[in-house]
C-alpha cells in the first residue's frame, strides 16, 4: 500500500473516517515519545501505530546515581518477562545501565500481529530507542544489545537511524536469512532453522508463554486485549517450507542488503561453525559504510561463543566507550559473577578475567583513541585447544585491518584420481575409469545428528559429538600433501565440481575437515572448516525420472577457517545430502576428476598467527598472584571484601539474584557486598 492520505476502512457494511498511511521514512509525531512514562518493572511503551509493546526495566544494580545511559534487548523471545532482564543482558546493570527488555509485537504481551522482521519490526525499534532516550532516569545515550534473535534485531533497528541510538553490539546474526540460514546453498535447513521458526509460530499463538498467561489471570487487561490480533500473525514455517527459490521480497530480510545505512559504532561478532545461524555473518563485513566504527571478532566454535571468557569483556568495553561514554571498567561484582556464569554455559572452571585494558589512560578521550586506534579486525585462532580440550578458549590471536584480511592469497587445490589434492589439474584422459570417482549416499552411513546432547550439551568442553568418519563408497575424500609450514586460512573458500548424477536433483556437502600429522583429526571446538553446500541441478517441479544431466555447480563463498601446523593435511569430501530431497535417496553422484573436468577447491590463505604466551599483568589494585602456564596466562585474584547487613530487600536482592550460590554459603540473608 502506498503512503498517502484519505484512505477508508471497510468492515461489516461500516465505513471509517479518513485515514493516512505512512511510508517507512516518516517521521513519527514529535510527542509520540514523551507519551510514556516508563517505571522500573513491567509495563508498556506506545509505538507510532499506537501499538503497545511489553517492557521491562530494570535499574542499574552498582549504587550509582542517573540519569543513566540505556540498553536495550529487543526480541520475540521473552525480554519483558517481569522478573531480571535476559542474562545475556544482566551484567549491564552491574556496570551502571539501565536494561530495558522489549518484546516485539506478536510475541509476549505485545500487541499486534507476528511478521517475521516485517518493516514495523524496525520502526517499533526506533520508537522504542526514542522513547527511553526521553525518560527523565536515560541521560539520552542508548545502545542495542543481545546475542542471536535481540543481535539481529539490532541490525534491523539501527537502518532506521534513531536519533538517540549510540551504538550496537550484533552477536551471532545473520547476514542473509534465506542464503545463509533458511537455504544455504539453496538447501533447505531441516535442521536448526526450521526448528526455530515451528518455535516463532508457537510463540506466536495467543497467550503462548506461561508468565503471559500469568500476567492475564492476574488481571492485566493490556495484555489480554493485545493478544487478539495474534491469529493474524504470518506463519513462518510454511513460508519457508513454500519458499524454496529466490524472491525479491528476502533481500529486504537480508542485513547484508542494508548495513551500509547503519552509522552508528558497530561491535560484530560471529563463529564460522555456528550451528543455529551459521557462518555466512562475515560476508557482510565489506557491506559497512568505510565511516562506521566497527569492531569485529571471528572465530570458530558455537552459538554462544560471544559470551565467553575471552570474548565477553571486550563486549562490555566496547559498550562504556560508545554508550556509557567513559573508560571501560568492569565492577568487581562481575569479576565473581561472569566465571561462575562461564562454568554453567561452558562448563569451564577456574577462569580469571584480564584486567581492564584502559585503566591507566589520563582521560576518556585518549583512551578512545587508543581503542580506535586498534585493528577492527580479531581473529582468535583454534578455539577450543588454548587450554584444556574444548574450552573457550583459543591458541592464538591475530588483528586485521580489514576483511577479508588484506593480501588473502587464492590457495587452488585441484581434484585427482586417487583421492588426492593438487596443486596442478589433473592429466589423466577423459574416459578413463580413473577419471571419475564416484560415490552412493547411504543415509544410514551417518548419523541423524551429530548433537544428541542438544545445545547445552553442545556448548560445554565436552560436546558429546557423534562424529562419525566418512567412508569411501558412501562419499569422495580428496586430501592435500602435508604442509611443510604453517598455514592459516580464513575467509571465503568455493568448491567448483564437474558432477554427473543419477537424479535431476541433488544435494551436496564438501566439508574440509582437518588432520594432525597422526592423521587423527584435529582438536577444536566444533571443527576448524566449514561445509560448502550447493546444488547440483534444481528442477522445477523437482522431478523422480531416472535422468544424468551434467553440471558444473559454484556453491556459494565459504567461509572456512583454521590454522594448518607443519605435517597436517586439509581434506574436502563432496558428499550427497539432505535424503529427503534426493528421490528414493539413492543418489549417485559421480565427480570428475580428468584433464577436461578440472574439479577444484579455493581456500583462502592469510598470514600466520604469531603465537606469544606473553602473562597477562595482574591489576594493580588487586591482591594477586600470577601463575602464568606455557600457554595461557592465568591470574588468581584475591580482592577486599567487606561485608555489610543491608536494611533494603531491594539492596540485598540485587546481590543474591546474582550471587545466589556464594550468598548460601555465608549464612547472610540480607548482605551486600563492596569492594
Amino acid at each position: 500500500m502506498a503512503p498517502g492520505t484519505g484512505y477508508r476502512v471497510r468492515s461489516g457494511g461500516q465505513t471509517s473516517t479518513p485515514v493516512s498511511v505512512t511510508g517507512p521514512t516518516d517521521p513519527a509525531p514529535p510527542f509520540l515519545y514523551d507519551l510514556d512514562q516508563l517505571k522500573p518493572g513491567f509495563g508498556y511503551l506506545t509505538t507510532r501505530d499506537d501499538t503497545t509493546l511489553s517492557i521491562n526495566v530494570t535499574l542499574p544494580r552498582d549504587g550509582s546515581v542517573g540519569p543513566w545511559p540505556v540498553v536495550v534487548d529487543y526480541s520475540g523471545y521473552d525480554p519483558s518477562q517481569p522478573g531480571d532482564p535476559p542474562q545475556e543482558a544482566l551484567p549491564l546493570a552491574y556496570q551502571g545501565y539501565v536494561v530495558v527488555g522489549v518484546n516485539v509485537r506478536g510475541t509476549g504481551c505485545s500487541g499486534g500481529a507476528f511478521n517475521f522482521f516485517e518493516t514495523l519490526q524496525s520502526l517499533d525499534g526506533y520508537d522504542v530507542v526514542e522513547t527511553v532516550a526521553r525518560q527523565t532516569r536515560s541521560n539520552g545515550d542508548v545502545g542495542l544489545v543481545g546475542i542471536s534473535y535481540p543481535g539481529i534485531t539490532q541490525l534491523f533497528v539501527a537502518q532506521t537511524r534513531p536519533p538517540h541510538l549510540r551504538a550496537i553490539t550484533p552477536l551471532s546474526v545473520i547476514a542473509d536469512t534465506y542464503r545463509s540460514t533458511a537455504y544455504p546453498g539453496g538447501i533447505l535447513n531441516t535442521g536448526f532453522a526450521l526448528g526455530w521458526a515451528a518455535d516463532r509460530d508457537a510463540g506466536a499463538q495467543p497467550a503462548a508463554r506461561p508468565w503471559v498467561r500469568s500476567r492475564i489471570n492476574g488481571g492485566d487487561r493490556v495484555c489480554s486485549a493485545n493478544q487478539a490480533p495474534r491469529l493474524q500473525s504470518t506463519p513462518l514455517a510454511s513460508t519457508l517450507r513454500n519458499t524454496p527459490y529466490y524472491q525479491p521480497f528476502e533481500d529486504q530480510l537480508a542485513p547484508r542488503t542494508f548495513v551500509d545505512r547503519i552509522d552508528v559504532p558497530v561491535y560484530l561478532a560471529g563463529q564460522f561453525q555456528d550451528e543455529q545461524t551459521g557462518g555466512d555473518f562475515s560476508t557482510m563485513v565489506p557491506n559497512f559504510a568505510p565511516s562506521t566504527k566497527l569492531k569485529v571478532t571471528l572465530t570458530n566454535g558455537t552459538h554462544v561463543e560471544p559470551l565467553g571468557p575471552e570474548q565477553a569483556t571486550r563486549v562490555l568495553e566496547f559498550i562504556d566507550f560508545y554508550v556509557g561514554r567513559r573508560i571501560p571498567h568492569l565492577n568487581p561484582v562481575l569479576r565473581f559473577a561472569l566465571p561462575v556464569a562461564f562454568g554453567q554455559i561452558f562448563d569451564t572452571a577456574d577462569v580469571t578475567l584480564p584486567p581492564d585494558r584502559f585503566a591507566g589512560y589520563p582521560s576518556y578521550g585518549a583512551a578512545l583513541a587508543a581503542y580506535e586506534a586498534e585493528p577492527k579486525v580479531r581473529v582468535r585462532w583454534e578455539n577450543g585447544a588454548g587450554r584444556d580440550p574444548g574450552e573457550p578458549f583459543a591458541t592464538a590471536e591475530s588483528r586485521f585491518a580489514d576483511w577479508p584480511v588484506p593480501g588473502t592469497i587464492a590457495r587452488t587445490w585441484y581434484l585427482q584420481p586417487d583421492g588426492a589434492l593438487g596443486d596442478e589439474p589433473s592429466t589423466v584422459p577423459d574416459g578413463e575409469p580413473r577419471g571419475v570417482s564416484a560415490f552412493t549416499y547411504d543415509p544410514s552411513s551417518k548419523p541423524a545428528s551429530t548433537t544428541p546432547g542438544g545445545a547445552d550439551q553442545l556448548w560445554h568442553k565436552d560436546q558429546g559429538l557423534v562424529w562419525k568418519p566418512l567412508v569411501e563408497g558412501d562419499s569422495s575424500s580428496f586430501v592435500t600433501d602435508p604442509f611443510t609450514d604453517e598455514t592459516a586460512l580464513a575467509g571465503w573458500g568455493s568448491v567448483d565440481l564437474w558432477l554427473r548424477s543419477t537424479e535431476t536433483d541433488t544435494d551436496l556437502e564438501a566439508p574440509s575437515p582437518k588432520f594432525a600429522p597422526t592423521a587423527r583429526s584435529a582438536t577444536s571446538r566444533v571443527g576448524g572448516s566449514e561445509p560448502v553446500t550447493g546444488r547440483s541441478t534444481r528442477a522445477d517441479p523437482p522431478s523422480c525420472a531416472r535422468s544424468r544431466p551434467t553440471a558444473r555447480p559454484t556453491p556459494p563463498r565459504c567461509p572456512p577457517m583454521s590454522s594448518c601446523p607443519h605435517g597436517s593435511r586439509c581434506s574436502r569430501s563432496p558428499m550427497s545430502s539432505d535424503p529427503a530431497r534426493v528421490c528414493g535417496s539413492t543418489s549417485s553422484p559421480r565427480v570428475a576428476t580428468s584433464r577436461s573436468g578440472s574439479s577444484r577447491c579455493s581456500t583462502p590463505v592469510t598470514p600466520p598467527p604469531t603465537r606469544s604466551p606473553t602473562p597477562t599483568p595482574c591489576p594493580r589494585a588487586w591482591c594477586c598472584r600470577c601463575c602464568p602456564t606455557p600457554s595461557v596466562p592465568r591470574c588468581l585474584p584475591i580482592p577486599r571484601l567487606v561485608l555489610r547487613c543491608a536494611t533494603s530487600p531491594e539492596a540485598s536482592n540485587d546481590v543474591k539474584g546474582l550471587f545466589a550460590e556464594w550468598a548460601g554459603t555465608t549464612g547472610m540473608s540480607h548482605w551486600r557486598a563492596r569492594f
